[in-house]
């Protein structure tokens, strides 16, 4: 096997800025990479694909980078890597990393694995999610969250003829579908972190966003959109337990309740210390707003 053993398959449908972090990551680790394939998606695909072509004319890098469209009418993450894929597949390459734009990869992400490739196909991603204060803390609480993502499709590594194309007609959830086919690869502990630090300076924004992502979901068919009937079924009878507490017992301990309800949840997915921090407090009573929103759509999607 050749020293350049990968190539990088990178979707985009950012910003210039969030590319140029990852990017600039990579080129510390070329002497291992064959190609970089960046894929221009989105609604605003043939305008990115502009733009990232014009900023690599003005920014010189040690990398051997291939711009690419997604020429497809509805552009997904997994319509954007499989794209990717199909370039992949016909280069010297023997493995494929996967990296999403705004991330930047761990100094030895490649070469740590380039030691372990001829023992195993695969190497899992594990993702932390990094923002210091203000509103894109708030954001990142109420989104994915402060804690390590242990198991993620940016920042894993796969042997070529091990890896199967990505699911194309789910907007949200593809990742989860892909990796459930590696499961027994999982990682345990985390390793070779890559980090991810773009998120909205508007709650509003975070809002929608969340918003769109949840009708997206009721509009596919697949076990994201199983999970999240369940999960709002529970959310619901949860509250309405809570609710009836209050009007059959007692409202002291009905609050007591939600609270216990609320930072239960933000505790799965920050670090509890937060919870000490002005943003945590922020961040928890919007999490009624998400929940009753994600409930009255999901309901309103049955019964409609």
């Amino acid at each position: 096997m050749g020293i350049k053993f990968i190539d990088i398959i990178l979707p985009f449908a950012d910003t210039i800025d969030e590319l140029e972090i990852t990017i600039n990551s990579l080129d510390l680790q070329n002497y291992f990479i064959n190609k970089v394939f960046i894929i221009a998606s989105g609604k605003n695909k043939i305008n990115l694909y502009k733009d990232v072509n014009n900023y690599l004319e003005n920014n010189k890098y040690n990398l051997d980078i291939k711009v690419l469209k997604d020429i497809n009418k509805k552009t997904t993450a997994g319509t954007s890597r499989n794209t990717g894929l199909s370039k992949s597949f016909n280069t010297s390459s023997e493995f494929i990393g996967f990296i999403d734009s705004g991330m930047k990869v761990s100094e030895n992400w490649i070469s740590s694995f380039y030691k372990e490739s001829e023992l195993k196909f695969i190497r899992i991603g594990c993702t932390k999610y990094v923002s210091k204060k203000g509103i894109q803390l708030i954001s990142a609480l109420l989104s994915y969250g402060t804690r390590i993502s242990l198991n993620s499709v940016p920042g894993t590594i796969i042997k070529k003829d091990k890896c199967i194309n990505f699911p194309y007609l789910e907007r949200w959830g593809e990742d989860i579908i892909w990796m459930n086919n590696y499961r027994d690869y999982y990682n345990k502990i985390p390793n070779n972190l890559c980090t991810y630090s773009f998120f909205n300076n508007s709650i509003i924004d975070t809002y929608k966003k969340y918003i769109d992502q949840l009708k997206e979901v009721l509009h596919q068919k697949s076990s994201y959109k199983r999970n999240l009937y369940l999960q709002s079924i529970i959310f619901l009878f949860s509250y309405m337990a809570i609710i009836l507490i209050g009007l059959l017992l007692n409202k002291k301990l009905a609050i007591y309740f939600l609270l216990f309800f609320l930072i239960s949840k933000f505790i799965k997915k920050n670090k509890i210390v937060y919870l000490l921090r002005f943003e945590g407090i922020i961040a928890i009573p919007l999490y009624l707003l998400f929940d009753f929103s994600k409930i009255y759509l999901v309901f309103w999607s049955i019964f409609n």
